[in-house]
Parts: C-alpha cells; structure tokens; sequence
C-alpha cells in the first residue's frame, strides 16, 4: 500500500516538476504526431504510426485540458485521482485514472467550440486501438484517421497557442512536417469545398425542375414537412430531441436536422448545508445530417460546418429513473475496486 508519493512525475527518462505537466503532454503529443506523418519502412514502423495517429490526439487534448486546469483529466472525482492531479496526495502516477480520449475531446469542445464530431470523427481513435489492441491497420483507414487527427490536432493547438504562445503549430509539427501538414488541410478544405458545391447544384437544379413543372409554394410547403427516415424510431422524446427544423441553403424551405444524443452520468448539485439537490445529466446532441424534402439536399456531419449547422449543443436535463439507478450501482462496483486497490 501506498504511503507516500513522489514529488514529481515520472516524465520519459528524466522526472518533470507538476507544474511542467501541461508542456510534457504537449511534447509527448508532438512527438506522436511527428512519428504519424513519418513514412512507414516496416510493418513495426507502420503499427506505430498507426498507434500515434489517435495517441497524439489524445495526449494534445490533455495537454490543452491541464494548460486549462489538471483537475479536468481526471475520469472521476475520487479524492487520490484530484489530490495527485493538484500536485498533493500518496496515489502513483500509474494508478492515476484520466479520462478517455473521447471524453477529452468532448470536454475540450464544451469550453472551446470547433469542429469535431465524435461519430463521425471515430476513426481516429478506431485506428489506433486497432493497431494497439489486435496489431492491425486497415489500409483503407488509415489514411483517412490521419486527415482527421491533423484537422483536429491543429483546431486544439490554437486553444493552446491562446493560453501559452510559444507552443504554436511550428513548436507542434516541426519545420520538416509543417509543409504536409498545410497540404494536408488544404486538400481536405478543397474536397468538402467542392462537394458541398456540387450537392447544392444538384438541389439548385431540382428545385428549378420542380418550379418549371408548376409547383407551387403550398405544396412545396407541405413536402418542405415530411418526417425524415427516422423520425418515428424511438419515444417522442427522441424525435424531439433528434430533429430540428432549419432552413434550407438551396431552396430556403425548411429541412431537418438530425442529431446524436448523448447522456451523461447523473451529477448532484450540493446546498450550502450540503443536501444534494435533483440529480441532472449534461446531455450532448451532435449534427449528423441535415435533409431538405423539396430540392433533396442532403449534407453529412463532415460538410455541415460550412453552412453554420455543425455545432454540438450542450444542455442539461433531470436524470431519469433508470440512468439514477445505474450509476448508484456504479458507485458501489468503483468503491469495491478501490478497497481492492489499496
């Protein structure tokens, strides 16, 4: 059992001080990303490039989460996992329980809104664990998970160039990587770009037709109202929460939104004489596709940021049953675990 901790972290090969926390994670993610961009010249060298390509997402998010505060890494609020992260406590760094790569990223875009969709940006995260967990890397990802983590590895870098402006995207990708890097997004900015072009010219070109054929705004309205597939899966919570109406770029009637829902765990917030009030959950709805019942346009979660759609909204919402439930038997599976633990 534990007794003491020591006052520093381990670092790699040399021990750093805690404060240095936050630029060790920086550093570590730059160097997994400099070993992603590297051509591979064996299968080993193309496992680890795999691995990097969602290790440096992950450690980059932590970076900016700990320039923020370390006390967000933490995966839970248990007293050892905060009082280590605050530079106090007797817990090893190697039991220390952060958050997933996941939760990170979700987190770092509540505080920080940029473009990253959990759906739809998987891959990243997908690939490494493939790599890591059965030595595997499809080819016809890979390429794929790396445009992704470079997007969104250079969206966080700016929230950590805000708060400490040495480390910029030079500090990050290195003079040797920077180049490919820029083509890397300017690429991926030209695709979207032209596929968005291309998908509202297909709609410009229905609506036309269907003007030219007489149809008039009544009954484009009526159609502008038809549910989406999906729209009658699940409760009528689901479809309230699932699909919003906005307006359509192309023919201006109003489409659908459509959005994942996600639930958090039930939290509590305390009275001054600590009674804990009506648990709530944070609840996360990403955009995943907007369709239009009258041009027929229809844009997935990677193009809705360019028309002002691909936001993910963050609110709050009493805990039900069933969710209250799971997370008590949670809490006494985590308590058995630590009494295990130490």
């Amino acid at each position: 059992m534990a007794t003491s901790s020591p006052p520093t972290w381990p670092g790699i090969g040399r021990p750093i001080q805690h404060e240095e926390l936050p630029g060790h994670l920086f550093d570590a993610a730059s160097l997994h990303a400099r070993r992603a961009l590297a051509n591979a010249s064996s299968d080993l060298a193309l496992l680890d490039r795999a691995t990097s390509i969602g290790g440096s997402l992950e450690l980059l998010a932590k970076s900016a989460l700990a320039y923020m505060n370390p006390l967000l890494l933490a995966e839970d609020r248990q007293s050892k996992h905060l009082l280590l992260l605050s530079g106090f406590g007797n817990l090893y760094p190697e039991k220390l329980k952060t958050r997933s790569a996941a939760d990170c990223m979700t987190l770092l875009n509540q505080a920080h809104k940029f473009d990253y969709n959990a759906e739809r940006d998987a891959a990243v995260f997908d690939v490494r664990n493939l790599a890591v967990h059965l030595g595997f890397v499809d080819p016809s990802k890979f390429e794929p998970a790396l445009n992704i983590m470079v997007a969104l590895s250079d969206q966080i870098l700016a929230v950590i160039t805000s708060i400490e402006p040495s480390l910029d995207r030079t500090a990050y990708w290195g003079s040797d990587f920077l180049p490919q890097v820029d083509e890397r997004l300017k690429v991926q900015a030209e695709v979207r770009r032209l596929q968005l072009e291309q998908l509202k010219a297909a709609a410009l070109n229905e609506i036309e037709r269907l003007r030219s054929r007489g149809v008039d705004d009544d009954v484009l309205s009526e159609w502008a109202d038809r549910e989406p597939p999906g729209y009658f899966d699940g409760t009528q919570y689901d479809r309230d929460e699932r699909f919003v109406r906005r307006e359509c770029p192309v023919c201006k009637f109003r489409g659908w939104l459509e959005y994942t829902i996600s639930r958090g765990h039930p939290q509590y917030e305390y009275d001054d004489d600590d009674t804990p009030g009506q648990p709530y959950v944070e609840v996360e709805s990403e955009p995943q596709e907007f369709t239009c019942a009258v041009c027929n346009l229809r844009l997935g979660s990677e193009l809705l940021y360019l028309e002002d759609m691909g936001e993910t909204l963050f609110d709050v919402d009493d805990a039900w049953d069933e969710e209250i439930s799971a997370a008590e038997e949670a809490a006494v599976d985590r308590y058995y675990e630590s009494l295990r633990e130490d």
